[in-house]
Protein backbone atom coordinates (compact mmCIF):
# COMPACT_ATOMS: atom_id res chain seq x y z
CA UNK A 1 0.00 0.00 0.00
CA UNK A 2 2.85 2.37 -0.79
CA UNK A 3 1.97 5.76 -2.18
CA UNK A 4 2.74 5.99 -5.89
CA UNK A 5 5.78 8.17 -6.45
CA UNK A 6 5.52 10.92 -9.03
CA UNK A 7 8.30 11.46 -11.57
CA UNK A 8 8.25 15.24 -11.05
CA UNK A 9 8.78 14.81 -7.31
CA UNK A 10 11.47 12.16 -7.60
CA UNK A 11 13.48 13.92 -10.30
CA UNK A 12 13.74 17.02 -8.09
CA UNK A 13 14.67 15.16 -4.89
CA UNK A 14 18.32 14.83 -5.80
CA UNK A 15 21.05 16.69 -7.65
CA UNK A 16 20.79 16.51 -11.46
CA UNK A 17 24.22 14.88 -11.38
CA UNK A 18 22.99 11.96 -9.26
CA UNK A 19 22.28 8.97 -11.50
CA UNK A 20 22.43 6.29 -8.80
CA UNK A 21 19.43 4.28 -7.60
CA UNK A 22 19.36 2.40 -4.31
CA UNK A 23 17.20 -0.74 -4.46
CA UNK A 24 16.66 -2.61 -1.21
CA UNK A 25 14.53 -5.28 0.41
CA UNK A 26 15.60 -8.27 -1.68
CA UNK A 27 16.33 -10.78 1.06
CA UNK A 28 17.21 -13.63 -1.30
CA UNK A 29 18.07 -14.19 -4.93
CA UNK A 30 19.75 -10.82 -5.46
CA UNK A 31 22.14 -10.95 -8.42
CA UNK A 32 23.74 -8.58 -10.88
CA UNK A 33 21.73 -10.28 -13.64
CA UNK A 34 18.44 -9.76 -11.77
CA UNK A 35 19.17 -6.05 -11.31
CA UNK A 36 20.13 -5.71 -14.97
CA UNK A 37 16.85 -7.33 -16.06
CA UNK A 38 14.84 -5.19 -13.67
CA UNK A 39 16.42 -1.84 -14.47
CA UNK A 40 17.55 -2.04 -18.11
CA UNK A 41 14.15 -0.93 -19.51
CA UNK A 42 14.66 2.53 -17.96
CA UNK A 43 17.89 3.53 -19.63
CA UNK A 44 21.55 2.80 -20.11
CA UNK A 45 23.09 1.21 -17.02
CA UNK A 46 26.65 2.29 -16.30
CA UNK A 47 27.29 0.16 -13.26
CA UNK A 48 25.61 -2.27 -10.86
CA UNK A 49 26.81 -3.12 -7.39
CA UNK A 50 25.00 -5.85 -5.47
CA UNK A 51 25.27 -6.68 -1.78
CA UNK A 52 23.36 -9.99 -1.55
CA UNK A 53 24.12 -10.52 2.13
CA UNK A 54 22.56 -7.13 2.90
CA UNK A 55 19.71 -7.46 0.40
CA UNK A 56 20.32 -4.27 -1.55
CA UNK A 57 22.04 -2.94 -4.62
CA UNK A 58 23.05 0.26 -6.34
CA UNK A 59 22.38 0.82 -10.02
CA UNK A 60 24.03 3.75 -11.77
CA UNK A 61 22.40 5.06 -14.95
CA UNK A 62 23.80 7.29 -17.66
CA UNK A 63 21.25 10.03 -16.90
CA UNK A 64 19.42 11.49 -13.90
CA UNK A 65 16.09 11.12 -15.74
CA UNK A 66 16.61 7.39 -16.37
CA UNK A 67 17.36 6.88 -12.69
CA UNK A 68 14.25 8.85 -11.68
CA UNK A 69 12.06 6.76 -14.02
CA UNK A 70 13.53 3.59 -12.53
CA UNK A 71 12.82 4.75 -8.96
CA UNK A 72 9.22 5.65 -9.81
CA UNK A 73 8.57 2.42 -11.71
CA UNK A 74 10.34 -0.15 -9.55
CA UNK A 75 9.65 1.19 -6.03
CA UNK A 76 6.96 -0.89 -4.32
CA UNK A 77 7.05 -3.68 -6.90
CA UNK A 78 7.83 -7.31 -6.11
CA UNK A 79 11.15 -8.85 -7.13
CA UNK A 80 11.82 -12.51 -6.32
CA UNK A 81 8.86 -12.39 -3.93
CA UNK A 82 10.15 -9.36 -2.01
CA UNK A 83 8.60 -5.89 -2.09
CA UNK A 84 11.43 -3.51 -2.90
CA UNK A 85 12.14 0.07 -1.97
CA UNK A 86 13.93 2.32 -4.42
CA UNK A 87 15.28 5.77 -3.82
CA UNK A 88 18.25 7.93 -4.68
CA UNK A 89 21.63 6.50 -3.83
CA UNK A 90 24.12 8.82 -2.20
CA UNK A 91 26.23 10.41 -4.89
CA UNK A 92 29.72 10.59 -3.48
CA UNK A 93 32.68 12.33 -5.13
CA UNK A 94 34.50 9.05 -5.72
CA UNK A 95 31.50 7.34 -7.36
CA UNK A 96 32.94 7.83 -10.83
CA UNK A 97 36.33 6.24 -10.26
CA UNK A 98 36.30 2.53 -9.47
CA UNK A 99 34.46 2.78 -6.14
CA UNK A 100 37.60 2.44 -4.05
CA UNK A 101 37.23 2.79 -0.31
CA UNK A 102 38.84 6.05 0.67
CA UNK A 103 40.46 5.88 4.06
CA UNK A 104 40.10 8.96 6.26
CA UNK A 105 43.18 11.19 6.52
CA UNK A 106 45.38 10.43 9.53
Amino acid sequence: NTKQLRFEDVVNQSSPKNCTVYCGGIASGLTDQLMRQTFSPFGQIMEIRVFPEKGYSFVRFSTHESAAHAIVSVNGTTIEGHVVKCYWGKESPDMTKNFQQVSPPQ
